[in-house]
């Protein structure tokens, strides 16, 4: 079935694809556009391969990296050498193997292997009946070895029952005495531990009375310091007020005296002030009489004329009011800059002196002047 598949397989190729090696006596392993016969079949453009061996270089080294195809190689000439030893057509081009060399060779080995094997042989033989002989020996020797030792386990078996009967009635024995001694022990531990409680609270009642000792006398010294401390810091409060009055006392006396300094140059702006004011007042007075004066000379003049004259003069009067009423209100501006009213008298005096009281009728007319000029 093997050879069949073959020449299917190789029935199926082309005719230049499959070659029918050569076999020589002296010739070399050559290998020539070598491919693998399964990966052919599957890949299409798979790559041919050469090797070339003799038996001065019987090896060659193949490298490469990962997935280069050294495995395939190697498999691609063992293939082809197994393909061309069973007789089938081999995918190269040319393959001559040295073959009648081989073939004497391994008959010449196979010859040395049989006598070798003749030799063994009869070797084996005598070993299995040397084996066997004192295989029968040793057995026998075993088997007196057994009875013995079988005698001296039965012995070696009865004392250690003998020793582990006596063991247990020790143990017995023991576990009596242990029972005991526990107890003992036991009544001992609680006449100790009684003990101990006592002296234990003998010591809790010492530590206790000691506890209170020394909380009273950290009491007393907590309040000697706490004492102590308040004294220190009430002199210390003292002497912050102290120190805080002072410096009051001391910057209400530089207040004080700045105070005073700013109020003597104040009342000295004042005073030259009111010097200025008063001055301008008194030529403003001088001038106010000059007027007068004048004014008064005027009605002397008026009052010498006729009766006839007087309603002509009448008009000039009202004229003199009104230049006397801008005159006034002219000088009311000049005091109001200075932030000094004119008093009402002085308005008064100066009517009443200027144009006297019988130049403007009865009493009411003089009146209704006088609100309207103020």
């Amino acid at each position: 079935m093997i050879v069949n598949s073959f020449a299917h397989m190789i029935s199926t190729k082309p005719v230049d694809r499959y070659t029918r090696p050569e076999f020589t006596e002296n010739g070399p392993l050559a290998i020539d556009f070598g491919r693998h016969p399964i990966l052919e079949s599957i890949h299409n453009d798979f790559v041919a391969n050469n090797i070339f061996l003799t038996e001065a270089s019987n090896m060659a080294i193949v490298m490469g990296p990962n997935m280069s195809g050294k495995s395939t190689y190697l498999q691609q000439v063992c293939l082809i050498v197994i393909l061309a030893q069973v007789g089938c057509y081999v995918p190269e081009k040319c393959l001559l193997r040295q073959f009648c060399m081989m073939e004497t060779r391994n008959l010449s080995l196979l010859t040395a292997a049989k006598s070798k094997l003749s030799e063994a042989k009869k070797q084996y033989d005598q070993m299995v009946e040397n084996k066997q002989l004192e295989l029968s020996r040793h057995l026998k020797e075993i088997s007196q070895r057994n009875d013995q030792a079988i005698n001296h386990i039965k012995r070696k078996y009865e004392l250690e029952n003998m020793e582990i009967v006596n063991k247990e009635k020790e143990k017995v024995r023991y576990d009596f005495l242990a029972d005991k001694a526990i107890a003992e022990i036991e009544a001992k531990c609680g006449q100790k531990i009684e003990e101990c409680k006592e002296e234990q609270r003998q010591q809790l009642m010492r530590i206790q009375d000691e506890h209170t000792l020394l909380v009273t006398q950290m009491k007393q010294e907590h309040d000697k310091r706490q004492a102590s401390l308040i004294a220190e810091h009430n002199e210390q409060l003292k002497r912050t007020q102290l120190q805080a009055e002072n410096e009051l006392r001391e910057k209400t006396m530089f207040m004080r005296n700045d105070h005073e300094a700013q109020i003597k140059a104040l009342r000295c702006e004042l005073e030259d002030e009111c010097q200025k004011l008063e001055e301008e007042l008194h030529l403003q007075k001088s001038k106010e009489d000059r007027q007068r004066a004048l004014l008064q000379l005027q009605w002397k003049v008026m009052s010498d004329k006729p009766k006839e004259d007087q309603e002509v003069n009448s008009k000039q009067v009202d004229l003199c009011f009104n230049l006397f009423v801008c005159v006034c209100l002219q000088m009311d501006a000049i005091f109001a800059n200075f932030h000094v009213g004119i008093p009402l008298v002085v308005w008064f005096d100066i009517l009443h002196l200027s144009f006297g009281r019988h130049s403007w009728g009865n009493e009411k007319t003089f009146l209704v002047y006088l609100n309207v000029l103020l």
